[in-house]
């Protein structure tokens, strides 16, 4: 005799969550940074930083500096920088240099400082 098993009816839905959640969002990135630190000597006027498109579809490139919190947003940075294009297409297979300006507001001279 066959034994008959009732399922829960939030298990159904929960199993169907999890493969809506885990099939089609899949994410590629195709933008490849040069380097992910950046030197800034005092005394230039400005430093660039290359980015490259790597895949095969453009890319929508929105670029900024912030302080370290992982939560501001562009508007809110305090950092002492200015970067331009700050939003811009980046076709495949080209690349585009972003252009690091600091802002000439006084920093700490005995140490280093992070942005």
């Amino acid at each position: 005799m066959p034994v008959k098993h009732r399922a829960r009816p939030g298990a159904a839905l929960a199993a169907l969550m999890a493969c809506a959640a885990l099939g089609p969002g899949s994410a590629a990135a195709s933008i490849v940074i040069n380097a992910t630190r950046v030197v800034y000597p005092e005394r230039e006027s400005e430093v660039t930083v290359k980015l490259d498109n790597n895949g095969r579809s453009p890319a929508l490139v929105q670029a900024w500096i912030d302080g370290g919190d992982l939560t501001a947003t562009p508007d809110e940075s305090t950092a002492p920088f200015t970067l331009t294009p700050p939003l811009f297409r980046l076709d495949p297979g080209k690349g585009q240099s972003l252009r690091l300006f600091h802002t000439r507001e006084a920093q700490p001279q005995d140490r280093e400082s992070l942005f």
